[in-house]
Formats: structure tokens, C-alpha cells, sequence
């Protein structure tokens, strides 16, 4: 499946990783991966369980550029 982030699974995990300069652009790049993520998991008669998901964000500051940062999104 193709995604903007990137999808580490592990057994019955999966972890969807993106990353992007604004949060907007994260956020805009998850709700894609998401929707077509479950798709996938309909059409594979699978679901998604809301009470095991969560997100995670992370901020990574360049030392070099103080002024602009990379945001990230991890959904577990």
C-alpha cells in the first residue's frame, strides 16, 4: 500500500510514521494514509481498534536552522 508515512508492522501492530513541516501537513498526510488504511482493513474484513490507537506527536528541532523544525505524527 502506498503512503506518505511510513508503516512499521509487527505481528498484530502497526505503527504509521509522518513527517512533514507544519502541522497542517502532517495532519493532512495522516487522514490520507488513514482512510486509506482502512479501506484496506474493510476490504481484508479486519477493523481498527479505537481503544488500542492513539497518536503521538514529536517536534525535532535542526540546531543549525533554530527557526524551523520537523513535526512528525506516530500512530500506534
Amino acid at each position: 500500500m502506498k503512503t506518505h508515512g511510513k508503516l512499521v508492522c509487527y505481528a498484530d501492530n502497526t505503527v504509521c510514521f509522518v513527517e512533514g513541516q507544519s502541522l497542517d501537513e502532517v495532519f493532512a498526510s495522516i487522514h490520507t494514509d488513514l482512510s486509506k488504511i482502512q479501506k484496506w482493513l474493510c476490504k481484508n474484513n479486519l477493523f481498527l481498534n479505537l481503544e488500542k490507537t492513539y497518536i503521538l506527536s514529536h517536534y525535532i528541532v535542526n540546531s543549525n536552522q533554530s527557526k524551523k523544525k520537523k513535526t512528525s505524527l506516530c500512530i500506534h
